[in-house]
């Protein structure tokens, strides 16, 4: 009974997660449509600065953060958690960071992200040379 019931909901809590993805992909296209079509008509226009540009670059990395998110929600795992998280701190080092020590601290947070995702594939990798060799040294035993 307990299992039908753990069963049953898991299922809802799966289709929920991806209904919630559905959503996230809507806020995309809606983004695409409604931020990036008119940012990139208005980089044409005359200016003395580079705020049409500016905008429009914070435009495509929302929605770039946006399919990010939605991948995450469809095949949550660490490597994809990394991959947003660089993300998010490239767009901040890039949109909103003006001091140095902004700069800094974000490019080292993302050296020791990519560090910790090197590691974790590593880790990956020799659990599974010990799962290949266990199981071969199994088949060699009469």
């Amino acid at each position: 009974m307990w299992k039908k019931i753990t069963a049953k909901l898991q299922r809802w809590l799966e289709l929920c997660e991806i209904v919630i993805a559905l959503l996230v992909g809507l806020g995309v296209v809606a983004t695409l449509i409604t931020y990036l079509l008119p940012g990139l008509l208005n980089l044409f226009r005359p200016s003395t600065g580079t705020e049409h540009f500016l905008e429009y670059l914070g435009a495509i990395f929302n929605l770039v953060v946006g399919l990010e998110f939605m991948k995450l929600l469809f095949h949550i795992n660490s490597e994809n958690v990394i991959e947003v998280l660089v993300i998010l701190i490239s767009r901040h080092m890039i949109m909103e960071a003006h001091e140095a020590m902004d700069i800094f601290l974000s490019t080292l947070s993302i050296v020791l992200l990519l560090l910790l995702k090197a590691g974790l594939r590593w880790v990956k990798h020799l659990s599974m040379e010990r799962f290949h060799k266990i199981m071969v040294d199994e088949e060699d035993e009469p």
